[in-house]
């Protein structure tokens, strides 16, 4: 029985968790180096998310039953796995000059085309809405302050 548990798949997923959890543990280790109140967001909180998220989807790998690999899926999906890195790239460096809601907004068209989504009208009005949102809770909501476009230094 112990050899059909202790096989790679799962070891890798005990693994995970185990390494997720060792990191959430120092996450919550107490840091003298400035006070934070309960209800402010610290250093850690985002860190903590992703941590959390990583410990469930290790552990929903370690439910889920084995499957057999195939390559040919791995290859098909290259040319679009390609586009989206290079969109992701092209936001990272849009984003500095034209600030959150242009670079989300010009990021999300492209993203959409790439996945084969051509219909415009739903396209440009869900890419409207995603980046109107992300602006209005990073900038508004959570108060962050993101990189302005570049013509709002000329006006």
């Amino acid at each position: 029985m112990m050899q059909y548990f202790f096989n790679k798949k799962n070891l890798l997923a005990l693994i995970f968790i185990i390494v997720g959890f060792i990191l959430l543990k120092e996450s919550y280790t107490e840091r003298g180096v400035y006070y934070i109140s309960a209800d402010e967001l610290g250093p850690m909180t985002y860190p903590r998310y992703l941590l959390w998220g990583w410990i469930s989807l290790s552990v929903l790998y370690l439910l889920m039953p084995p499957r057999e690999f195939d390559l040919s899926n791995v290859k098909s999906s290259m040319g679009s796995f390609t586009y989206a890195v290079v969109s992701i790239v092209v936001f990272y460096l849009l984003f500095q000059h034209l600030g959150l809601f242009f670079s989300t907004f010009i990021f999300l068209i492209i993203f959409f085309y790439i996945m084969g989504l051509r219909n415009l009208k739903k396209v440009l009005s869900v890419a409207f809405l995603l980046s109107f949102s992300a602006w209005i809770v990073f900038e508004k909501i959570l108060d962050i302050p993101m990189p302005s476009a570049i013509w709002n230094q000329f006006i």
